[in-house]
């Protein structure tokens, strides 16, 4: 059972104290061993618990209670398992064969960007990997931490989550604001008269062949007739509804549609 630390809520690891009461005093840190091989995380705070889980060398984990031999700690990549770990192999630096492969981890904390090639936004995960469940997705450009980097993926803060970022998505150089399309207008064909505006006002009723001209009660001739105008006949044109109809007011005051072009 091994573990290496990160600073978040305190300036140093705590030492040991001469109590059995543990010190609550959350912070991170990583699991690391000397042998490379996986580190049992148990249910008590001694060797004779059953186990709750194992953590892998390189493994981000919140330190919740700190004693004088066990530490209690939460997984956030298992799901936010709990469980108890020897704290005698406490440090500040991340192991060498972290989750990412590095042979020289970079430890030192620096400010960097999100950034992404497709525009979309970027998940923080639970862990180093796709498979990791996802704590929450970032836009470009959002101003981040980075706690270490390893050779695929980093161990991030950014709004106070801590989790891992994909290298090749995160930059020291901020990204340019992603440009706006530009709509670009519709030109109308020549050959598509634009529907007029309202134009009212005065206008006479005419038809080619001299008879009669159907009022209907809606722009089409499937809508009832409301009555029928002679040529000659004065109405007051209230609007233009389209290029081929337009509402009109009779001299009795009753209004319906007619044909532009039975209209002069």
């Amino acid at each position: 059972q091994y573990l290496t630390t990160s600073k978040a809520a305190v300036t140093d690891i705590p030492q040991p104290i001469a109590t059995n009461t543990p010190v609550v005093c959350p912070y991170y840190a990583y699991v690391v061993s000397q042998n490379g091989g996986y580190v049992n995380v148990h249910r008590g705070a001694g060797d004779g618990y059953a186990n709750a889980t194992t953590a892998s060398v390189g493994t981000l984990v919140v330190v919740l209670e700190h004693g004088l031999t066990w530490d209690k700690i939460r997984i956030d990549s298992k799901g936010s398992v709990e469980g108890w770990i020897r704290n005698e192999y406490l440090s500040q630096n991340a192991p060498a064969n972290n989750a990412g492969g590095d042979e020289n981890p970079t430890n030192d904390a620096y400010q960097a960007f999100i950034t992404s090639p497709d525009g979309k936004s970027v998940n923080l995960r639970r862990g180093p990997g796709t498979g990791y469940s996802v704590i929450a997705a970032y836009p470009i450009g959002t101003p981040i931490t980075v706690i270490s980097r390893a050779k695929a993926w980093s161990v991030v803060e950014v709004d106070g989550r801590r989790g891992y970022i994909r290298n090749d998505l995160i930059t020291e150089a901020q990204p340019a604001p992603t440009a706006t399309p530009v709509p670009v207008p519709t030109e109308v064909p020549a050959d598509v008269t634009p529907e007029p505006t309202a134009v009212p006002g005065s206008a006479t009723v005419w038809s080619a062949n001299g008879l009669s001209v159907n009022v209907h009660r809606g722009p089409g001739t499937g809508y009832s007739n409301v009555t029928r105008v002679s040529p000659g006949d004065v109405v007051y044109v209230l609007s233009y509804v389209s290029s081929k109809w337009a509402k009109i007011q009779l001299m009795d005051g009753r209004e319906g549609y007619i044909k532009t072009e039975f209209l002069k």
